[in-house]
């Protein structure tokens, strides 16, 4: 890794995917197992390319992290991975100067000067949701490569890599099969991928069936072929499995959404009902707060006709008396 050859420090890359389970990931006890796992951090801390002895101020490069800490179909996180997330929250933790080793009698060591990578083909809010990605986000800054490579990027690098590792094996550069390399970066783009990492390990997988071609070809009689297809067999099953959980979690929103959507003019209906209801109770209570006005109405013009009438009478009663 270039970062590696600029610092001058030792690297060392492991797959997060091969420690799910406690004891693979904190190591076993030597005096309770006859074979004790050393468990991700001994891991990390040891056989390093270029180590010399420096088992604290190295880059560490931890890979796959999203194949571990993920949601399942319920939106849960398994147990496997809770154990995962609880060991990295420590392990990047900058206040974490020492962590210890289960396997070597709970002894602690100093991880303060590791440089730590961690990469993923999903964003921690994608792999593990709103609930627990933000404690990984506070930890790591993150930098996203949202575009990745183009194919004739990845046939560049993987070229040039190809080369490299010919030269150094000493591999006779005419026997290189270019349609193998070119078969490498389709099949790498059929799977989704958007890194190098997988096409580079092919490469160096092509160029290790070259430096055995003409020993098998002596057993076989004939000249092998380098099966690029099968080489991406579990890639193209790991892609479908995506394409499924993708495709679920799709349904499963859309299915939220027209609930939600639902659930919302339902109770714009009910608003609307309990708005005409409300609307039309008022109106009741107008024309009856109108009838009774007309009521009081007819009855103070009752009672006026009626005062007019007895003034009248009265009238009439004072002119017969001034007659007499």
């Amino acid at each position: 890794m270039k970062i590696s050859e600029l610092t001058g420090l030792p690297l060392k890359s492991v797959d997060l995917s091969k420690y799910t389970g406690w004891g693979n990931l904190e190591g076993e006890d030597c005096r309770y197992s006859y074979s004790p796992k050393h468990g991700l951090l001994a891991d990390m801390l040891l056989d390093a390319c270029g180590q010399d002895n420096n088992y604290g101020n190295k880059i560490v490069l931890i890979d796959e992290v999203d194949k571990v800490l993920r949601l399942d179909r319920h939106d849960s996180l398994p147990h496997e991975a809770t154990s995962i997330l609880r060991f990295l929250l420590d392990f990047l933790d900058q206040s974490t100067g020492e962590m210890y080793m289960r396997r070597y009698n709970n002894a602690y060591h100093n991880i303060s000067q590791l440089k730590i990578i961690l990469i993923a083909n999903k964003s921690f809010r994608e792999a593990l949701g709103k609930e627990y990605a933000p404690a990984l986000e506070d930890r790591v800054k993150v930098l996203s490569f949202q575009d990745g490579y183009k194919a004739t990027e990845k046939l560049s690098i993987v070229q040039d890599h190809v080369q490299q590792m010919v030269a150094e094996e000493e591999i006779d550069r005419s026997s290189i099969d270019h349609d193998v390399i070119e078969a490498i970066i389709g099949q790498d783009e059929a799977v989704g991928h958007k890194g190098v990492r997988v096409c580079l390990s092919m490469a160096e997988k092509y160029v290790r069936f070259l430096k055995n071609l003409n020993r098998v070809q002596g057993l076989l009689g004939k000249k092998p072929k380098f099966d690029v297809e099968k080489a991406y067999e579990c890639y193209k099953k790991q892609k479908e499995e995506r394409d499924k959980e993708e495709k679920e979690k799709r349904e499963k929103q859309e299915r939220e959404d027209k609930e939600r959507e639902e659930r919302e003019e339902k109770d714009k209906d009910t608003e609307m009902e309990k708005q005409g209801k409300e609307k039309k109770d008022t109106g009741k209570e107008d024309n009856n707060e109108g009838e009774e006005a007309k009521e009081r109405e007819e009855i103070t013009n009752g009672e006026k006709r009626a005062m007019n009438e007895k003034e009248e009478a009265k009238d009439e009663d004072g002119q017969l008396n001034r007659g007499d």
